[in-house]
């Protein structure tokens, strides 16, 4: 999938330690909007299907703090980026934040 598009891995989320892959490359939802952060308000939580293909996991985003009208939602994506993956071609990340890792 990845030789389809250089960006193609930026749509990935995997889910319980990589055993399950999201891949919103083509297909997306409202949680597309939801950007990147290094001092997240969200927390993304593996949650079990209710219905369809039980098997397959669904990704719930819930609050971590109380979240104002008009705020930034943001998560963390991967928190081992930086030094399971660090790859040369990851994004800097210029958030600002005291808690910045350096990446996205």
């Amino acid at each position: 999938r990845g030789g389809a598009s250089p960006a193609a891995g930026l749509y990935h989320f995997e889910l319980s330690g990589g055993r399950f892959l999201i891949d919103a490359f083509a297909v997306r939802n409202v949680a597309a909007f939801i950007n990147f952060s290094c001092d997240p308000n969200l927390e993304p939580r593996r949650l079990d299907a209710l219905s369809g293909d039980k098997s397959l996991p669904r990704v719930g985003f819930f609050a971590r703090r109380d979240i104002k009208t008009g705020d930034e939602l943001g998560y963390r994506r991967d928190p081992n980026a930086t030094t399971r993956k660090n790859r040369s071609g990851s994004i800097v990340c210029l958030c600002g934040s005291k808690n910045c890792v350096g990446r996205v």
